[in-house]
């Protein structure tokens, strides 16, 4: 049994005219609201959280030397730099970090 091929239709297309006529105005979907998981209610502020994390022991006697040259607790220095940095890249992003 042979195969054939369907005939093209002739001139199918509509015209530029009918295809702007035919076309309806479909507002663009909204983006999606992004869950930032800081703003649940649950979150606390007052709340700590205990991190263990591996550094660089030079750059751990750097932190200590300065800590103590300013005269700050090193968690409290820690926890500076570490929201500073990250609201610095959030805002990069276009996210209000509060």
């Amino acid at each position: 049994m042979a195969i054939k091929m369907p005939k093209k239709a002739q001139d199918t297309a509509p015209s530029p005219e009918e295809f702007i006529a035919g076309a309806t105005a479909v507002p663009p979907p909204a983006p999606p609201t992004e869950h930032l998981p800081w703003r649940d209610p649950r979150i606390r502020d007052d709340l700590r959280v205990q991190v263990n994390a591996k550094l660089p022991e030079k750059l751990m006697v750097q932190f200590n030397w300065l800590a103590n040259r300013l005269g700050t607790k090193k968690q409290d220095a820690l926890e500076r730099a570490l929201r500073e940095w990250t609201h610095s890249r959030m805002r990069e992003l276009g996210v209000d970090p509060d």
